[in-house]
């Protein structure tokens, strides 16, 4: 790794993501996207590839190397319910993108979430939030893809997305979505594979002219539907 003020420039930098302590930046003049440690000023450019998903970072703690998980989707023309997932990843040892899997997958056509819902990784598994409130989770290890159902149906507005966050505790992915009157922060049970609510907060923020009260009240009716996991 280079030192960042060594080739630093006139340049948009956006933090994308962080993980173990290293940041992915994103130099939005050039396209590109750059892997920075702020402990040591150290940072690697990594090469442009042509995904236009959402890239994740994973970081080995003990020994600092790190991979990027990028994933592209394409419809199966020949089956309309499948969805063809390619996934690539990039190594700072060997410093270049390889093509690690592709895979079909039934599912409806995704839109990635990235404003509150950045790819996380867990227990060697890139996961990435999608609109309809389900989970692409990608094993590094493995090379292998799933689907994880959401612990409710309702679809993401993918136009404001501030009514969700999606992160990591401890061992545990987790998912805080805000309804009209209450905000409900669900956890992942990796073992038994399923969603439980954890807690339930009144929502502080309801009211007449706010966001939820103009787009959420369409669900409001089913919220309790929503909630059953």
């Amino acid at each position: 790794m280079r030192n960042l003020k060594d080739d630093m420039v006139l340049e948009v930098i956006s933090l994308m993501e962080s993980c173990s302590g290293l940041l992915l930046l994103h130099f939005e003049i050039h396209n590109t996207y750059g892997v920075f440690n702020p402990i040591t000023g150290e940072f690697q450019l990594v090469p442009n590839n042509q995904h236009g998903g959402p890239i994740g970072l994973a970081v080995d703690s003990s020994t600092q190397s790190y991979r990027l998980v990028a994933v592209d989707v394409k419809q199966n023309l020949t089956n309309w319910e499948k969805k063809v997932f390619k996934f690539m990843t990039f190594t700072s040892s060997s410093c270049m993108w390889e093509e690690a899997h592709e895979e079909e997958l039934v599912c409806e056509l995704p839109t990635f979430l990235t404003r509150n819902a950045l790819p996380i990784f867990l227990r060697n598994s890139m996961n990435w939030l999608i609109n309809d409130g389900s989970i692409l989770a990608f094993d590094l290890e493995r090379r292998r893809a799933r689907i994880i159902k959401g612990p409710n149906k309702t679809t993401v507005d993918v136009k404001f997305e501030y009514d969700v966050w999606f992160g990591a505790v401890q061992d545990s992915l987790v998912f805080v979505r805000a309804f009209e009157s209450e905000i409900v922060i669900y956890v992942y049970d990796c073992v038994q594979k399923k969603w439980q609510i954890l807690h339930t907060i009144e929502n502080i923020s309801r009211g007449e002219g706010n966001y939820f009260t103009q787009n959420a009240s369409k669900g409001a009716q089913a919220q309790s539907t929503e909630r059953n996991v």
